[in-house]
């Protein structure tokens, strides 16, 4: 914020990226690897849970990539000169 600049000029500059990984939620957990849902969450084009398919792949499909690639492709787009973000969902979930 600067120097006299308001909390509503503010809030009309904050910008929000929802990740979104689609899946489905087994009945029977299978796999060892990760926490909580992982045995559980088998992720939409995947046969195998996220506890079968290991951090590496878990981490390129998740929300948070998701999200954070729509933050990098909204950078992008900023320092290109445009102001809206890219709607923009990257493959795999």
């Amino acid at each position: 914020m600067r120097p006299g600049q308001s909390a509503g000029e503010l809030a009309a500059q904050t910008e929000g990226f929802e990740g979104l990984c689609e899946g489905r939620i087994t009945a029977q957990p299978s796999g060892t690897a990760g926490f909580g849902y992982d045995p559980l969450f088998v992720p939409a084009g995947h046969t195998a849970s996220f506890a079968e398919l290991g951090a590496a792949v878990k981490q390129a499909l998740s929300h948070r990539a998701h999200a954070l690639a729509l933050l990098q492709a909204h950078f992008s787009r900023l320092s290109a000169g445009a102001r809206r973000p890219l709607d923009f969902r990257p493959a795999g979930c």
